[in-house]
């Protein structure tokens, strides 16, 4: 059954900013340190996706990493798009 939105009083939503991850030449970096703990345990629910829970070791390892250099503990990189 197709849902007619504007019907229901729902309007388009125009986005105004895309991240794109896993880029060579990121130039946003979001500070994770709060939340970081939060995706694993997400990720660890993940079970045909993690073969070791150890393994997701290597996930707080590449945030340290990626935050170094950007004053924060934890951190991801997107390549950052603002659409007119």
């Amino acid at each position: 059954m197709k849902r007619n939105m504007f019907a229901e009083g729902l309007e388009p939503y125009a986005v105004r900013e895309v991240y794109i991850m896993g880029t060579d030449a990121p130039d946003t970096w979001i500070d994770i340190s709060q939340t970081l703990d939060t995706k694993i345990e997400a990720l660890l629910q993940h079970a045909s996706q993690v073969r070791s829970p150890d393994s997701l070791e290597r996930v707080r390892i590449r945030a340290r990493e990626t935050a170094q250099d950007h004053d924060m503990e934890y951190a991801e990189c997107f390549k950052k798009f603002t659409l007119g």
